[in-house]
């Protein structure tokens, strides 16, 4: 869809007009049901002309109902639009509030990633100024993506863990969250656990840089899951 139209599209469902449209919709749907009452009993006691005139009525207002009708449903499809972007909004927001967390934490304990089955405890306390309570974040749903079933929405590149980030050969391409279908805060995996049907089959990915992108599947290659070719020397405990 163009700029343009989505532009319309935005100003149609926002203004005065579209409520209008409504109520003028409602009044064509009123006048054409009474015109076929009309013409119904016009046709029963034999009075052709006058179940013509009815009949020419109906159709009128049947006619005049089909742009309104088409605006109505522009208006719907706009807020449709809205609420899947407002869902996409807030998984990158989640994504990123992570990711931050997780960076924080890097900071704390020479660079390195938490170990992958503790990611999101420690991601939560490095989170909202610090200190902040995983469970706290969990039950704002920062932890879940909005498309999400009921659960824990993300996981962590398991072969990030305990990795160093100076160490990375590319912060910017390499995976640290995806979207999965995760039963626990601490969900790690790899490629085989990605969720691709969420977004229009364009799921949110968080890389070791900081940053969130929208990928579909073709767009995911196989080096975006390796930190790096030296394994890390030691696995932060905590």
């Amino acid at each position: 869809m163009s700029n343009t139209m989505t532009r319309w599209l935005v100003w149609w469902s926002h203004s005065e007009a579209y409520w209008l449209a409504l109520l003028v919709l409602f009044g064509l749907i009123v006048v054409a049901s009474k015109a076929r009452d009309a013409a119904l009993r016009r046709e029963a006691v034999g009075d052709v002309t006058g179940r013509r005139r009815a009949t020419a009525l109906r159709w009128a207002a049947g006619l005049a109902m089909a742009p309104v009708a088409f605006a109505f449903a522009a208006g719907l499809f706009h807020f449709g639009c809205a609420r899947a972007k407002a869902a996409d909004t807030t998984c990158v927001s989640n994504l990123k509030q992570i990711c931050i967390g997780l960076l924080m934490y890097s900071e704390d304990y020479d660079g390195r990633f938490p170990p992958s089955a503790s990611w999101g405890p420690v991601s939560g306390r490095h989170v909202v100024g610090g200190g902040a309570s995983p469970w706290r974040l969990q039950n704002a749903g920062v932890y879940r993506c909005p498309e999400a079933p009921p659960g824990m929405g993300y996981g962590f590149n398991r072969a990030m863990g305990g990795v160093d980030l100076a160490k990375i050969d590319s912060p910017a391409e390499t995976i640290l969250l995806f979207e999965a279908n995760a039963h626990t805060l601490s969900f790690a995996g790899g490629p085989g656990d990605v969720v691709w049907t969420r977004h229009s089959g364009m799921p949110r990915f968080a890389f070791a840089d900081g940053h969130v992108k929208s990928m579909r599947h073709r767009m995911v290659e196989a080096h975006m899951w390796r930190p790096a070719d030296v394994a890390p020397a030691r696995t932060n405990t905590r």
